[in-house]
């Protein structure tokens, strides 16, 4: 009976390391399922961010071209009225006078007389 009473324990000391040995692949398959779902969320979360800067950036970019617009737009209306301007001069053939701004004026003469 010693045989069977060394056995018994034997048995049982292998069958509580088999249950801790269960246990610990449980927690380790968890742990991996874990990881699996947090990287998961992190890789998620990092593409919302991204889609948040790449969407800053075009919003940037739309409102670097649109002041580039604008600035074209008032650059050819000066452009234009300076040629308008030029144009007044070298038509009427009147006298220019020079505006406190800096800007010629044309005073048309009366050429009916």
């Amino acid at each position: 009976m010693r045989n069977s009473g060394r056995g018994s324990k034997k048995v049982r000391r292998v069958t509580d390391l088999l249950t801790g040995l269960a246990s610990i692949i449980s927690i380790v398959t968890m742990s991996k399922q874990h990881a699996i779902w947090f990287e998961t969320e992190a890789m998620m979360e990092r593409e919302k961010i991204a889609q948040v800067e790449r969407e800053k950036e075009r919003k940037r970019r739309e409102t670097e071209m649109d002041q580039e617009r604008a600035n074209k737009k008032q650059a050819w209306e000066k452009r234009d009225a300076i040629l308008s301007e030029i144009l007044e001069i070298l038509k009427g053939g009147g006298n220019c006078v020079k505006k406190p701004s800096g800007r010629s004026e044309v005073q048309a003469t009366d050429q009916s007389s």
